[in-house]
């Protein structure tokens, strides 16, 4: 080595040297073949990773959506509350696509420390399509997902 720099390999190790070893003729793209051979893995690895946050993103947004509603809901006069529910879960949902919303405004079951009060309150239950990684040319879903939420509140009565 002069001035530092290592040397270059130039031709076939000597024998019994640990030096490189060289390249066999027809050996020249192997690495690209390898590659093209993991890349349908590496793909398919993706893609199930992907639907794994989609399925997640849906889980929080679901949640969060039906809740918001509950809220709008409790707070509603009566007359209003299950329009004010629904308004409430579609605007919340984002890009989820929202399936089916039900809202009920009921009696609460009593309390220990209050036997003799009678409160209401407002349940809200949406179901929810989960976005899927669309497979084949025809970008159509193999499996209908769905996630439903369920929220009660007690009910102000639109005070």
């Amino acid at each position: 080595m002069a001035g530092g720099s290592p040397e270059r390999f130039a031709g076939p190790a000597a024998a019994g040297s640990r030096g490189p070893v060289p390249r066999r003729r027809g050996e020249e793209g192997s690495q690209v073949v390898e590659f093209l051979g993991l890349l349908p893995v590496l793909l398919l690895v993706t893609a199930v990773a992907w639907q794994f946050i989609l399925a997640a993103y849906a889980v929080v947004v679901a949640e969060s959506a039906v809740r918001d509603a509950a809220r709008v809901a409790a707070v509603a006069p009566e007359a209003d509350v299950e329009l004010a529910a629904r308004r409430a879960v579609v605007a919340a949902a984002g890009s989820l696509r929202v399936q089916d919303v039900e809202v009920r405004l009921r009696r609460s079951p009593p309390s220990r420390g209050m036997p003799g009060r009678v409160s209401r309150e407002v349940e809200v239950r949406a179901r929810f399509a989960v976005p899927l990684v669309r497979l084949g040319p025809s970008g159509r879903q193999l499996l209908p997902v769905t996630v439903e939420r369920r929220v009660v509140m007690p009910w102000e009565g639109g005070a």
